[in-house]
């Protein structure tokens, strides 16, 4: 779709994600930026209507951001223009620095919503596993802290048992870890990191259709308990802007702390950051797995 009578044209890629182009130009960008795919064509045909563009500086996001968003961003910064400018490939480069960090925002919000949906899932999982009122209550008591969050997302004190969530939207179980304490037993029997990898889908599920559905299932009393919880671990537990799917190829799987992939931690070093790639390493049998699943029976 062509904006106004410019040389600047929208359109959507096959990969779903959409982008922008300036034609008559023969500059191409040497920078890169974050979530951004550039690339410069002599000549592209549209599908629809079959006409030729020539000399195309094509610009379109990857599929690591919310289209939507980019679209938004893109109108923003161009729609003040007149009818017939001409862009060139320096006004695109000062775009495209804007685009980058509104994208790089809106990842963050992406991440921390992803985030968010594991946890949930997770509680609703163990609660639709767990026939009595005591059982629920204490996974509800076991997420987060009472007045600030955890280390760990969940730490169920009658069984000794911490669990950390770790969820990804990646194609592998590739997951990032925000120090070694959440990797830490520290006086418990078991230490698992719940791994889940997921993806967007229209027919998914929100974290605020996960929120519903958990108090639906949850004892009246455990709903306030749940509610400042909610509140504790942010705005993302409401959200329904995202919606996913658990994958069908890689399910949810425990995975004990010692088979986490750990960087070496030198003198002097006070904190680190690091992401471990899961797939090829021991997770729990389907025995181990089902008992830990219903193990607040």
């Amino acid at each position: 779709m062509r904006h106004k009578n410019t040389n600047l044209w929208f359109f959507k890629g096959y990969n779903g994600g959409f982008g922008f182009l300036i034609t008559g130009t023969m500059q191409k960008l040497s920078a890169t930026y974050k979530n951004i795919q550039i690339c410069w064509s002599a000549k592209l045909t549209q599908e629809r209507g079959g006409n030729t563009l020539s000399q195309c500086l094509v610009v379109e996001s990857t599929n690591r951001i919310d289209s939507e968003l980019f679209c938004s961003a893109i109108s923003y910064l161009f729609e003040q223009n007149e009818d017939s400018k001409v862009f060139s490939a320096e006004e695109i480069e000062e775009a495209l620095l804007c685009i980058e960090e509104i994208t790089l925002q809106e990842r963050e919000a992406f991440n921390a919503v992803v985030g968010a949906w594991g946890e949930l899932f997770v509680i609703s999982t163990f609660l639709e596993n767990t026939n009595n009122e005591k059982g629920k209550a204490e996974i509800v008591e076991a997420w987060e802290g009472l007045n600030q969050r955890s280390k760990i997302d969940f730490n169920f004190k009658s069984k000794k048992t911490k669990i950390e969530v770790k969820t990804t939207t990646e194609q592998l179980r590739l997951h990032h870890f925000n120090g070694i304490e959440q990797l830490s037993i520290n006086g418990c029997n078991l230490g698992v990191v719940a791994s889940l990898c997921i993806y967007s889908s229209e027919q998914g599920l929100s974290c605020f259709n996960l929120v519903n559905s958990i108090k639906k299932i949850l004892p009246l009393k455990c709903i306030s308990t749940f509610d400042k919880k909610l509140k504790l671990r942010g705005k993302e537990c409401l959200d329904k802007k995202f919606q996913f799917e658990v994958s069908s190829t890689r399910d949810l799987e425990f995975f004990d702390f010692s088979e986490i992939p750990k960087p070496s931690i030198g003198p002097g070093i006070s904190s680190i950051e690091w992401s471990a790639i899961l797939d090829n390493k021991k997770c729990l049998g389907k025995r181990d797995k089902n008992n830990l699943i219903r193990f607040m029976n």
